[in-house]
């Protein structure tokens, strides 16, 4: 499988930016980060600074001779793993579409990148600059020039695919303003899509402006997600999760949202344009803001919609507005009354999917008998035809041999319900931490044994959940038993059923371990079994595995 090409920079956040940690560098004691460190400071002299967020700050400096320039100093290194000086990347980040990057470095200590500096600012500045008030001309060159840029970047029919994962106003500058000339900034989470596999690619976006399901991988049409909700916030002055009064609502509700809904496009009669601007908007969104990302917008439809064309929509345009106090609350829009209600027998009938969602959870069995036989596609259906969810349920497709009733019926909570507790066969499997109890204890063997076999914790991944990792632990957790198999087969040992239950489950725990309970773990059992030369021997072999794993 191949690594991936990440580039892990700083940003200066929207709320709600996810970003992984890093451990910081050790400075210098003489050094303040206020201050450009030794070797840059011979040449650059700080005027201001321009943002500031958890990963770097970027500060306007000026050279010897007067030019300006922005230079980002990071609070952590960022991790490299892409030649930018390339011939095939220098074609992907061209001048015309991205900002460019004079100089990437360390001095002191501090890694920094020196860049070009764009005076007018952000898309955010420009609109703020005109009150949040843009016209339907200005909007549709708004489009045209980011739709350009990402494209250019993306480099969609080369063999290089890459995607910019943190499409937002606040990531894209204006180099000009007439005539128009925006570019792409803050690449921190570039990734390359060549040979890339799933697994391997995890998006950390911006939440409130990434597409459903990107927070576990992203696809070069997660980008296109993301112009649409720019592009919603262009029009209407606010960002779709932002309430009226410009409040945030939390991640946890925007992953629920993302999750049950579309986004509804109701905002868009209230603007000042004609009816047909209204309606091309409504239009244009809708095709960009599709949960499916095999029928997403993207350039191709976009240019036809900007030369006066009207690409197909794979979704509902809901023109329903949705009030602040509808977001999170499970509350239906106004034109759910039509849905034809989904009978949990036993329980009672939702027209909403969070509702039914939280109904399974509080009921597990009534849940699995809902989806058992023919009934789950009856379900499925329900999503995606009356509901219109816009999901795919690919992991459905992807693991229908293996799970049964249980297994679909905690996939559908988690899918509807991300923030429910989830339960499987009586036991909850909500956190790691539920993993790791589950695999310490002896009457749960059974039940350690069908999470193997079923593969439900990668069904179950929930980016804003504890369940983030879930998919990356059933990964290591399955590779740490086919390694045991392996030195197994090696030294020409067989291994009992009870062995291989107490394998599984030890591979479990250290799956779901982070580096000091794994160490924790390993040091208890060389301590009891320390009078054991058969179980020294298991001890070690455990060590083994775990430093296999970088553990």
């Amino acid at each position: 499988m191949a690594d991936v090409t990440r580039l892990d920079g700083g940003r200066v956040p929207a709320p709600a930016t996810r970003l992984d940690g890093a451990t910081p560098i050790a400075q210098p004691s003489n050094y303040i980060r206020e201050n450009l460190p030794t070797n840059l400071a011979q040449k650059y002299s700080i005027v201001r600074e321009l943002g500031r967020g958890g990963e770097a700050t970027v500060w306007l400096c000026t050279d010897i001779v007067g030019n300006q320039v922005a230079i980002k100093m990071f609070q952590h290194p960022p991790t490299y793993r892409t030649d930018f000086d390339s011939a095939a990347y220098r074609d992907r980040f061209r001048a015309e579409h991205t900002v460019q990057v004079f100089a990437r470095g360390q001095d002191d200590g501090v890694s920094y990148e020196v860049m070009e500096f764009c005076a007018l600012g952000t898309l955010e500045d420009h609109m703020n600059r005109h009150s949040g008030k843009i016209t339907h001309g200005d909007a549709v060159d708004i489009l045209r020039e980011l739709a350009g840029a990402l494209h250019g970047m993306q480099g969609p029919d080369t063999g290089m695919k890459l995607v910019h994962g943190d499409i937002n106003p606040k990531n894209i500058l204006v180099r000009t303003d007439r005539p128009l000339d925006l570019v792409l900034t803050d690449f921190g989470l570039s990734v390359d899509l060549a040979g890339r596999s799933r697994l391997s690619n995890t998006g950390k976006g911006t939440l409130a402006y990434s597409a459903p399901g990107a927070m576990r991988y992203y696809t070069q049409a997660d980008d296109w997600w993301s112009v649409g909700m720019t592009m919603y916030q262009i029009i209407v002055g606010r960002n779709y999760f932002q309430r009226s009064d410009g409040h945030w609502i939390s991640d946890d509700r925007i992953e629920n949202e993302l999750t049950v809904r579309d986004i509804a496009l109701g905002e868009i009669n209230e603007l000042p344009f004609t009816e047909y601007e209204k309606e091309r908007w409504q239009l244009l969104l809708a095709g960009l803001l599709t949960r499916d990302r095999e029928f997403r917008w993207s350039m191709r439809e976009v240019g036809e919609w900007c030369g006066g064309g009207a690409p197909k929509v794979h979704r509902l345009i809901d023109v329903s507005k949705v009030p602040d106090s509808e977001f999170g609350t499970g509350t239906t829009r106004e034109n759910q009354h039509s849905i034809p209600p989904f009978a949990l027998a036993g329980v009672g009938e939702f027209r909403d999917p969070r509702e039914l969602g939280e109904a399974m959870a509080a009921d597990p069995k009534a849940a699995a008998r809902a989806v058992s036989g023919r009934r789950a596609q009856v379900l499925l259906a329900w999503l995606k035809d009356e509901v219109k969810t816009g999901a795919s349920y690919a992991e459905l497709r992807t693991y229908s041999d293996l799970w049964g009733p249980d297994e679909i019926a905690v996939y559908f909570v988690s899918q509807l319900a991300p923030a429910a507790t989830l339960t499987y066969r009586d036991h909850p499997i909500s956190t790691p931490g539920d993993l790791r109890k589950l695999a310490q204890s002896a009457s749960t063997v059974t039940v350690v044994s069908r999470l193997f076999e079923t593969h439900i914790l990668a069904g179950i991944d929930g980016s804003s959940t504890e369940r983030g990792r879930y998919r990356m632990i059933d990964a290591n957790w399955h590779d740490m038993v086919e390694q045991a198999d392996d030195q197994a087969r090696s030294a020409r040992a067989s291994i009992s059923s009870d062995e291989r239950a107490g394998l599984t489950a030890n591979a479990l725990l250290i799956a779901a371990s982070d580096d000091a309970v794994a160490r924790k773990y390993i040091a208890s059992v060389a301590k009891r079994v320390e009078q054991s030369v058969a179980a020294r021997e298991t001890s070690g072999w455990f060590a083994s595995i775990r430093r296999g794993f970088g553990q």
